[in-house]
């Protein structure tokens, strides 16, 4: 992703310059105000710190077994016992419990995140759906939709040149009637296995309907 990232950041920005070049160099007291807010902020607190501490746990173990995988080899015996230990399900009741569990500076004897807050704040909706998009992807796969849409797929006579224009329609038509978290949770579940089966880069799949 990092190379499209770069190209189409030049690309947009060469386009916007010469097409809707910005009428004024800049916004008048922007950068005083952003230094205001700031200097508002001061210096992370304590409880500050511990958050940032498990952020920086969870950034490490959701990426290990893909770090692993590159510098040892996905043959490796530590690259598959680590790929086994963190499974994608492991990592977000690891950092909860961790949020859990350490004690807030400002607050002795509590913790740095409550259930009280986490009932109120927490978006349940989106990990719903993302939860449950995970959840019927592993399903999928352990009862043999990906043979099943592999054959459908074939059936139809759809190849390797045809599959990601259908892929690409579908998700642009109906992204207008549901949300995108919810288009990429169904055709995820339906195209990459269509594509694992016909020989088709099912990473590109993802990349395109994401």
């Amino acid at each position: 992703g990092v190379p499209i990232f770069l190209s189409l950041l030049v690309t947009f920005y060469a386009t916007l310059w010469l097409l809707a070049r910005p009428e004024i160099a800049d916004l008048p007291g922007g950068e005083a105000f952003l230094r205001a807010e700031r200097a508002k902020l001061g210096l992370l607190g304590s409880n500050e710190r511990r958050v940032m501490f498990v952020f920086a746990m969870m950034v490490l173990l959701f990426t290990l077994p893909a770090l692993t995988g590159l510098a040892l080899g996905a043959p490796h015996a530590v690259t598959q016992w680590v790929g086994r230990a963190l499974p994608v399900w492991v990592v977000p009741p690891a950092v909860m419990f961790l949020l859990f569990s350490i004690r807030s500076a400002s607050e002795p004897g509590a913790p740095l995140l409550s259930w009280k807050d986490a009932e109120q704040h927490t978006p349940w909706n989106a990990m719903l759906l993302v939860a449950g998009a995970v959840a019927m992807t592993d399903a999928v796969t352990q009862f043999g939709i990906v043979e099943f849409m592999g054959g459908v797929v074939g059936n139809l006579g759809i190849g390797t040149t045809a599959l990601p224009y259908l892929t690409a329609a579908l998700v642009a038509a109906t992204t207008n009637l549901i949300s995108g978290t919810a288009a990429t949770a169904l055709y995820c579940s339906i195209f990459i296995p269509a594509a694992v089966e016909i020989g088709y880069n099912p990473a590109s799949i993802a990349v395109l309907i994401a």
